[in-house]
């Protein structure tokens, strides 16, 4: 059984940015993680990843340039 709490504990960049930002700026393992996480490099991997496995996110030309996305509409 979880036991339940009067609060919520919680660092979320929408809703508490400040808090969020703070704890980033003063944790560089954490600030290093969150950068890796939300690269293109990161997220183009992941994406590859779940396609070879039969999952794909429809994500192929996501990660084209700006220019290639514009030529090619």
């Amino acid at each position: 059984m979880v036991p339940k709490y009067d609060y919520k504990l919680s660092l979320s960049e929408k809703f508490a940015s400040k808090n969020y930002h703070r704890f980033l700026a003063q944790n560089s393992a954490w600030n290093r993680f969150r950068s890796w996480i939300k690269s293109d490099d990161f997220i183009a991997q992941t994406a590859e990843c779940l396609k070879v496995q039969h999952i794909d996110l429809k994500l192929d030309g996501y990660f084209d340039s700006v220019a290639a996305r514009v030529s090619a509409a």
